[in-house]
């Protein structure tokens, strides 16, 4: 899944937000979300540890250290549950949905560094244990219910208006000729 394939979902999930912007369980989300970046602190990680909690956490640091919001994440985290809502198929498992899910969010950061006078991007690779915990910590909470929660609604409000819009036609329902 592309960052294109997204973006009509994001925007979607910004447009909800902005407009949703004070309410109570929108809030309670962000906060939960900036909990769990303010708890992260930098460890250093035995390439051979089997730890999840330093990885995740050295992940967590580095998306607060980027400037990464509370917001921007639960925005993500809408935008990937409206697009599992309107096409349930796009994903193979719901663990691929989750992986996916987690993989956007901590790859929201910019890979662009420079090295030696050199732009250079380099992605860290995200282990399936950091996948797992995270995406554990996000769907199977609070946030994951309120993100379906929110899909759902979003996607019944879209239905709606292409309904509206499909009957402003007239003779939709009328079968055509077969000219074969």
């Amino acid at each position: 899944m592309t960052k294109g394939e997204l973006r009509p979902y994001l925007e979607m999930a910004q447009a909800f937000s902005e407009a949703n912007k004070n309410h109570p369980a929108l809030t309670s989300a962000r906060v939960m979300l900036g909990d769990l970046m303010t708890k992260a602190q930098w460890h250093e990680v035995n390439h051979k540890s089997q730890a999840v909690w330093p990885r995740v956490s050295n992940w967590l640091v580095k998306l607060r250290s980027a400037g990464v919001t509370p917001s921007e994440i639960l925005t993500v985290i809408i935008a990937m549950f409206i697009m599992q809502e309107d096409d349930p198929r796009r994903f193979k498992s719901d663990r691929e949905f989750r992986h996916s899910l987690v993989t956007r969010i901590l790859r929201l950061p910019s890979s662009r560094k420079e090295w030696e006078g050199k732009t250079i991007y380099r992605k860290d690779r995200i282990t399936v244990g950091v996948k797992d915990f995270l995406s554990d910590k996000l769907c199977t909470s609070g946030i994951g219910v309120l993100a379906l929660r929110v899909s759902r609604s979003i996607l019944k409000r879209e239905r709606e208006e292409r309904e509206v819009m499909q009957s402003e036609v007239k003779g939709m329902d009328e079968p055509f000729t077969d000219q074969t």
